[in-house]
C-alpha cells in the first residue's frame, strides 16, 4: 500500500477515505503513493497512476485543526474550566 503523508503518521491518526474502484488490486506491497486530501485524490508514484477519492466529508475539520486533540481545543467544543465551576446545580 502506498505511503501517507507524515502529518498523519505522526499524529498516529487514520482517517477513511473511499474511492470508486478496488485500491487494494491496482496498489502492490512496495508502491509508493501519496494522498492528497485537499484535492480527493491518491497518486500512484510507483505506477503512475492517479485515482479519484471521495470527499473526506466530516473529517475535514479534524484534519485541518491538526488532529482530534488540536480539534478538540477550538473553542466551543469543551467545556472550559470557568463553565465547570458556573453549571447550575440539581
Amino acid at each position: 500500500m502506498p505511503r501517507y503523508s507524515s502529518e498523519l503518521w505522526y499524529y498516529g491518526e487514520v482517517y477513511p477515505l473511499e474511492s470508486e474502484v478496488r485500491i487494494c488490486e491496482e496498489c502492490k506491497t512496495g508502491d509508493v503513493g501519496t494522498i492528497e486530501l485537499g484535492e480527493n485524490k491518491l497518486i500512484n508514484h510507483t505506477t503512475g497512476k492517479e485515482y479519484q477519492m471521495k470527499p473526506i466529508g466530516d473529517a475535514g475539520p479534524v484534519i485541518e485543526a491538526g488532529g482530534i486533540f488540536a480539534y478538540a481545543r477550538k473553542p466551543g467544543m469543551s467545556p472550559t474550566a470557568d463553565d465547570r465551576h458556573h453549571r447550575p446545580q440539581p
